[in-house]
C-alpha cells in the first residue's frame, strides 16, 4: 500500500553539515527541515519555546538567500520544535534554489 504524504508543502530535509540558521537576536537555531510555510528547528541550550509562543528572526538559507520570517510554535519534542510561517512565509523561488544547491553541494547518502 503507498503512503499518502499530508503535508500542505513540500520540505527540504537538511543534512547535519548543511543545515540553514534561523537567527532570533542572539541565539542560532538550526533548521532540520524547511518549507514554504514551516520549519523545525533544534534550540540551542538555553533558547525556550512552548506551543503557541511567537517566533520571529532571519532565516539564512544555504544557497545565500536570507529571509525574514514570522510564525507560532506548534509542537515541542525535546530541542526540536515545529513552526507554523505566517505571512508569505520562506518564498517558493527560495525554497527551489535551496534544493539545487544542495543537490548540487550535499554528497550522496550524508
Amino acid at each position: 500500500m503507498r503512503s499518502v504524504e499530508r503535508r500542505e508543502h513540500f520540505r527540504i530535509p537538511y543534512p547535519l553539515t548543511e543545515r540553514a540558521r534561523l537567527v532570533l537576536g542572539t541565539a542560532i537555531c538550526e533548521v532540520l527541515d524547511c518549507s514554504e510555510r514551516g520549519l523545525a528547528l533544534r534550540l540551542p541550550e538555553g533558547v525556550e519555546f512552548r506551543p503557541g509562543d511567537d517566533v520571529e528572526g532571519r532565516l539564512r538559507l544555504r544557497h545565500g538567500a536570507d529571509v525574514r520570517v514570522e510564525g507560532v510554535v506548534l509542537r515541542r519534542w525535546g530541542p526540536v520544535v515545529s513552526v507554523r510561517l505566517f505571512g508569505c512565509g520562506v518564498p517558493f523561488g527560495a525554497i527551489l534554489r535551496e534544493q539545487l544547491h544542495l543537490r548540487n553541494h550535499v554528497l550522496p547518502f550524508e
